[in-house]
């Protein structure tokens, strides 16, 4: 019995000593998880089993358990290296199909970040194996109800045609108008200011939209009372301009979201107040108007109604303020732009006339501001908006493409200051090449292109089990599911309990080389005890033999 129990062992003693050297073995393997040798004892075998005082016979190997603890994290320069910081597992298949998403099957399961691509721009690692992920939508969103294959799309960023702009800009109020002389936008002189900005077609080729501005001769604005009430010489209340567009008026003739026939700006909480001493009929030749937002206007009466009471009073039925007038022109690609706004020919004032070029309409402001920001919301928003659309056939016979687009250029303004812009922004793209790829923490695989922007081409499927010292190692720092393990959740990076992503960095063997050296002298001095054992046994069996014999 007792060369039984020495054999035991030193069978026990050579697996456990595989074991702690395949761990030395694999101390740099990334990804590699330590395997810890399991004994077991041999009491059931006992002849008695009943007897508390059996010696037993010997020990015996249950399993090698490979705790999936983490190793340390080291930083790399391969963009696809990563490394899992916390639980979850790489998912990855062994079988793909040829469809759009490559239809995953045949999964393996593995810490090994160590990632590269194939002739098909198909991400797998070194055992040819794909890495799987979750596919992305049109939209970015992630589709989490279906598997992919991982792979870097070459495929540029398509372009975007421009459907609004924005364009703001503080137009010099100090410069004398332009007078009679056509706009032609090859000479600096028949125009105040321009600005620029590129515009995209449908084939993400760039245009350059160039705005110039001609200053007109100043033209009254009429403020109507409306709904006001007077207390202490205040007046309060609503007021009206006259029509935005009607013509010869100081209106923004470029288009509105009032109808141009009927809608009128309606100011509220306005307040009046008399400047200086009122004549005989209690009219002041000035008065200060406070618009809602705080603005200040040096108003003066321009209509009033006639005498009457005693004594006799007048009433001021319409303000007049003066406006600085801008007409604006527009090219794209040097090639003019024909607007269809009809302005008023006022000799002298109007640019344009005997040209062949008419403006897009004439912007007006009182105070430098634009008069269609003057009304304005409980939020403090322009009630109404200048916008106009213009539509242009580019490329020539050729290659002809259109653009049709509106401009919004609400927020302008005409303070007598240098010329400023504020807002230059519009909604198309050009056509972009991919520049790089990266994953972020969430396992998200992001491409980014020339235009600086970038695209979620899909997410990184991590997989976790309730017991992960059942998972079943197969080589190539990979793992099958079993029983013991039971099936895999799935999720992603920063998700639940999975840990987050490291991109360009990749996990360690979580051995200790300096604890599986002090195990495996441990083991050798055990292997050596046993084959003492296993030495005497025989030495004893002999002896007996002998004398028998």
């Amino acid at each position: 019995m007792s060369s039984a129990i020495g054999l035991a062992a030193l069978n026990a003693a050579s697996k456990a000593i595989d074991a702690t050297s395949n761990n030395i073995a694999n101390a740099q393997t990334v990804g590699y998880k330590a395997g810890q040798f399991v004994f077991q004892d041999e009491f059931f075998r006992a002849t008695d089993p009943q007897n508390p005082n059996r010696a037993g016979m010997g020990v015996s190997a249950t399993q090698i358990r490979r705790a999936q603890t983490n190793g340390t994290i080291i930083s790399t320069s391969n963009p696809l290296d990563l490394a899992v910081g916390g639980l979850g597992m790489f998912t990855t298949a062994t079988k793909v199909d040829a469809t759009a998403t490559g239809n995953p099957s045949n999964f393996q399961y593995t810490r090994n970040g160590q990632f590269g691509v194939d002739n098909e721009n198909r991400i797998l690692n070194a055992n040819g194996n794909y890495l799987v992920g979750y596919p992305a939508n049109l939209d970015g969103t992630i589709n989490t109800s279906t598997s992919s294959v991982m792979s870097l799309s070459q495929a540029p960023l398509p372009g975007a045609q421009t459907k609004a702009t924005s364009l703001s800009l503080n137009l010099d109020n100090t410069t004398n108008p332009i007078g009679s002389v056509p706009f032609n936008n090859t000479i600096y002189s028949t125009y105040s200011q321009t600005t620029s900005q590129t515009l995209y077609d449908s084939t993400g080729l760039s245009h350059t939209l160039s705005t110039y501005y001609v200053k007109l001769a100043s033209l009254p604005l009429t403020i109507t009372p409306g709904t006001i009430t007077t207390t202490n010489g205040v007046a309060r209340g609503s007021y009206t301009l006259n029509p935005l567009q009607g013509a010869g008026t100081a209106g923004a003739q470029i288009a509105s979201t009032a109808t141009p026939a009927t809608t009128v700006e309606t100011l509220s909480d306005v307040t009046v107040e008399g400047v200086g001493t009122a004549d005989t009929f209690g009219v002041y030749s000035n008065y200060t108007m406070t618009l809602q937002n705080g603005t200040k206007l040096t108003v003066t009466p321009s209509t009033l109604s006639a005498a009457s009471g005693t004594p006799a009073t007048k009433t001021v039925t319409g303000f007049s303020v003066p406006t600085s007038r801008f007409a604006v022109f527009a090219t794209i690609d040097g090639t003019s732009v024909a607007g269809s706004s009809t302005i008023a020919t006022n000799t002298g004032t109007t640019p344009g006339v005997g040209g062949s070029i008419q403006p897009l309409g004439v912007m007006a402001f009182v105070a430098g501001l634009n008069i269609d920001s003057l009304a304005r919301d409980a939020y403090n928003k322009p009630t109404l908006t200048t916008k106009v659309a213009l539509t242009a056939v580019t490329g020539g016979t050729s290659n002809p493409n259109t653009l049709a687009f509106t401009i919004d250029s609400t927020d302008m303004t005409a303070y007598s200051a240098p010329a400023q812009t504020y807002v230059n922004t519009q909604d198309g793209k050009p056509l972009s090449q991919l520049s790089s790829y990266s994953f972020d923490a969430t396992g998200k695989l992001m491409a980014q292109y020339s235009n600086g922007e970038s695209k979620v081409q899909g997410q990184v499927k991590l997989a976790q089990f309730n017991n992960d010292v059942g998972l079943i190692p197969i080589g190539g720092n990979s793992f099958e599911a079993s029983a013991l393990s039971g099936d895999p959740t799935y999720g992603s990076a920063g998700s639940g309990l999975f840990g987050q992503l490291k991109a360009q960095a990749l996990e360690q063997s979580n051995v200790d080389l300096t604890s599986q050296l002090v195990t495996l002298m441990s083991l050798q001095r055990q292997y050596s005890a046993a084959s003492q054992v296993v030495k005497t046994t025989q030495t004893l069996e002999d002896t007996v033999l002998n004398k028998l014999g």
